[in-house]
């Protein structure tokens, strides 16, 4: 069965209206400058995995149109017929509700690249500790290892894998809160040594090195086996595919807050630093910069400017940034620059991202000031980031402050006093260095940025 849509999809950003048509092979885009096709990694007889639309409105099957018969049942008071990211979606508010899909040798992928992914919406922020689970196969204690797609405290997106030998790999996604009540595409994937968490149009990935994945348990779509961890909003489209990355949603065309940097140019420095968010922030690398392809190497004397523009002052909204990268350890009473906006005297307030030299230690730090000077900084826990290791480092500005999170570690939380109201300035957006005369001059290399 072949499923096709001609209404527009319930897309929560506004840049993301699009309409998605899937078919045995290939997702057309429609945009508003036209359609793009593109191979999509399908879930097919011939790869493996499946494909359940969420569209049944009765009964107690959620079918499989892969071709893979892999049809589930559903289990528990799953709310079916709600308006969906492309027709309808089921609802898993009502705890014990899930999907069942019994464990076969094409949900298995075994030492195979593979994607599992699905549409959600979810409107309650997941609490201390707690979890949802979108889709998973296995248990921690599974014989055979386990793939899990979730989502955790703070609404932050986490992909979990572990092999038949007890490897692990956990590794969690840039975007600062998805349980908003709007859709957003989540997947995690496997390829090759990399394992890598998908969020829109935003990916994160770390060096995993999983083996084979394969066990007996079935496969469930909304919670922990309708035990616990049941997802507290909209599933839709969930996809299994036994593939590498599939393509996620066409960047956001041009409007809201945003921009996504993937350090992806070459040059001693390249050209341009390039944002694929769709909104026009491209950056001026200047002085030692290189990039290769696949990351930008800073030298200590050269940095990346970003222009002004609206869409890199988030005012009185909520919103996140986020920065991965390799690095040293600063000098004795110094620090890196990864990120920043304005400065401690600009008009208007700053956000900056920062590592430290703290008693020798490599530390992330994150930074807020509004229009009102209220500040809220955060410096993150663990060991040294000096490793010569990937790290991520994201930091959120809520209404009350400002939060960190390292890696997959502990997030880290401070408060400002009076709040924290608008953040809007006309300084420019640096990336390795302070602006202007530069200073506080990054040495590492990056490959990821983002603001939304």
């Amino acid at each position: 069965m072949t499923k096709t849509s001609s209404r527009t999809p319930r897309v929560g950003h506004p840049a993301r209206r699009l309409s998605r048509m899937v078919t045995s092979g290939l997702i057309a885009i429609g945009t508003a400058t036209g359609t793009v096709v593109v191979t999509a990694a399908s879930a097919t007889a011939a790869t493996g995995g499946g494909l359940w639309p969420l569209d049944e409105t009765s009964g107690t099957v959620a079918h499989d149109t892969s071709g893979n018969n892999n049809d589930g049942t559903i289990r528990g008071p799953v709310g079916l017929g709600a308006p969906g990211h492309d027709g309808t979606a089921f609802d898993f508010h009502q705890a014990g509700s899930w999907v069942e899909v019994p464990n076969a040798d094409s949900l298995n992928p075994d030492t195979a690249d593979f994607t599992v992914s699905a549409w959600v919406n979810v409107d309650t922020t997941p609490g201390s500790k707690q979890v949802y689970d979108v889709v998973r196969k296995g248990l921690a204690g599974t014989n055979g290892g386990e793939f899990e797609l979730q989502i955790i405290n703070h609404g932050y997106v986490r992909c979990v894998g572990k092999d038949a030998s007890g490897a692990s790999a956990s590794v969690t996604g840039p975007q600062n809160n998805v349980a908003d009540g709007q859709w957003h595409y989540l997947a995690c994937t496997r390829s090759g040594s990399s394992w890598q968490v998908t969020v829109d149009d935003a990916t994160r990935s770390t060096t995993s090195g999983l083996g084979s994945i394969s066990n007996t348990k079935s496969l469930a779509i909304g919670s922990s086996y309708g035990n616990n961890h049941n997802v507290l909003g909209l599933v839709d489209q969930v996809q299994l595919s036994f593939a590498a990355t599939q393509p996620p949603p066409p960047p956001p065309s041009g409007s809201g807050l945003g921009a996504h940097w993937k350090f992806t140019e070459v040059g001693t420095p390249p050209a341009k630093l390039i944002d694929y968010s769709g909104n026009g922030n491209d950056g001026n690398p200047v002085g030692g910069v290189v990039g290769d392809g696949t990351k930008y190497t800073f030298k200590g004397s050269g940095r990346v400017e970003v222009p002004d523009s609206p869409t890199l002052n988030p005012g009185s909204a909520n919103f996140s940034y986020s920065v991965t990268f390799t690095t040293t350890l600063p000098a004795v009473g110094t620090d890196y620059d990864l990120m920043r906006k304005g400065y401690a005297t600009t008009t208007g307030g700053e956000y900056k991202v920062e590592v430290l030299n703290v008693n020798g230690v490599a530390k992330g730090f994150c930074l807020v000031k509004d229009s009102n000077k209220h500040v809220a900084r955060v410096r993150g826990a663990g060991t040294t980031l000096a490793d010569g290791k990937q790290h991520t480092i994201t930091c959120s500005k809520t209404s009350t402050g400002v939060t960190i999170m390292v890696d997959d570690r502990t997030p880290r939380s401070a408060s400002a006093s009076g709040g924290l109201g608008s953040v809007s300035n006309s300084a420019p957006l640096t990336i390795g260095a302070k602006a202007d005369s530069g200073g506080d001059w990054f040495i590492g290399t990056m490959s990821d940025a983002s603001i939304g």
